[in-house]
């Protein structure tokens, strides 16, 4: 798509800053221009991401001495234990070699210093998001003799809005039908220590495809498995959780299962016949079968945000492309809107259900988030909860 009349889909920068900029004790230093790093500030809040600015003695020789004195300072200022150097793109095209310059200065710093060479040229957000947090773990996890029944939850990413009370909801299901307790939840609530002490986990519940990579790092260097996917409606639920049980060896208690739906069961269904999904595209899909299966809606059309979709996805879910949504929206009407304020606050002639599940594409890392998650079994009260208050407040 050549042409965008809202934001385009972002880049692998802005996703590996989703993923590092949220942890106490890590700050990103950017050499590049100021105006990319202020949209970031901007639109990240209080995440410390610095800046170096250009000067021409920078484009003209590639003079380092900027950024050296930039460290220094940021060093002394805020005493990060580590700073993640970032290419741009600016300085990306006149060649310099960040990995050399930070091998090369690191012995005169105590934070450790972690060349990027993202610069927002190649790639989506999805390289990003997953080489973020693929870097936070091979930095920080330590060996460990010791094990515990903890379960991590990796790609909780503050792109998704509900993520917070979904992450309280996974925990409650965990402590409820196994009993474990929470570990690392990366990137979104995570700290040096959970990821110093990561290793004596016994389960990653991953919930997107970037959190793979992650996922397979810690099964590789210590023996933790992991599962995929998202927890949405009564069965979707049970399912996922039969399957968490499968592979960290226990059987979920079934009284707790039993309890849960027998509060459930009782509650209508919202007569709907169409809905447009328009998320990531783990979510993407997870959603598109909860509504398929569990709300009998008969049309759902997913659109994903990913320049390149899994093949495992294809034909089910359509690259996301500003057009084609609102081609399918204004041709189809569908009755349920889901995605970001693009999708969810947009008039487009008709009247529907929207639901927000996404941030826009400029992330806050702190916002005036919905404070209702849609995962897992309060998610399902909490999803037809939401559908009643704006079908009733239709209805003249």
């Amino acid at each position: 798509m050549a042409v965008y009349r809202y934001l385009p889909i972002p880049s692998d920068r802005m996703g590996f800053l989703w993923a590092v900029t949220g942890i106490p004790g890590i700050a990103v230093l950017e050499f590049g221009p100021m105006g990319t790093t202020n949209f970031a500030t901007r639109h990240m809040e209080e995440a410390p991401i610095y800046t170096t600015h250009i000067t021409d003695s920078v484009l003209t020789f590639g003079d380092s001495r900027p950024l050296q004195l930039a460290i220094a300072e940021l060093e002394e200022r805020t005493a990060p234990d580590m700073i993640y150097v970032m290419q741009s793109a600016v300085t990306s095209i006149i060649g310099f070699d960040m990995e050399s310059f930070c091998s090369q200065i690191q012995p005169l710093h105590r934070a450790k210093l972690i060349p990027v060479t993202l610069s927002g040229l190649s790639g989506d957000y999805t390289d990003g998001l997953a080489l973020g947090m693929l870097s936070l773990l091979r930095e920080w996890a330590k060996p460990s003799e010791t094990k515990r029944k903890a379960f991590h939850i990796l790609g909780a990413s503050i792109d998704y809005a509900r993520i917070r009370p979904d992450v309280d909801e996974i925990i409650r299901l965990m402590e409820g039908a196994f009993g474990w307790t929470p570990g690392l939840v990366l990137p979104c609530n995570a700290n040096i220590e959970a990821l110093q002490t990561c290793a004596e986990g016994g389960v990653s519940l991953v919930l997107r495809k970037e959190a793979i990579p992650a996922a397979e790092f810690l099964q590789e260097s210590f023996h933790i498995p992991y599962l995929i996917g998202q927890p949405y409606g009564i069965e979707g639920t049970a399912r996922w959780l039969a399957s968490v049980g499968q592979v960290c060896g226990q059987t979920p208690d079934p009284s707790f299962i039993y309890g849960e739906k027998e509060v459930l069961y009782p509650l209508s269904k919202p007569r709907l016949t169409k809905a447009c999904i328009v998320s990531e595209h783990t979510m993407a899909a997870a959603l598109s079968a909860f509504l398929l299966e569990e709300l009998d809606i008969s049309t759902v059309n997913a659109f994903a945000f990913e320049k390149k979709l899994v093949t495992a996805y294809a034909g089910m879910i359509t690259a996301y492309e500003e057009q084609a949504v609102d081609a399918w929206i204004t041709g189809n009407h569908p009755d349920l809107l889901m995605g970001n304020s693009v999708v969810t606050e947009r008039d487009f002639g008709y009247t529907a259900c929207r639901l927000n599940i996404q941030k826009p594409f400029g992330i806050p890392n702190q916002d005036a988030l919905p404070e209702r998650g849609f995962m897992g079994f309060h998610g399902y009260r909490n999803f037809l909860y939401e559908l009643e208050q704006q079908i009733t407040q239709q209805d003249p």
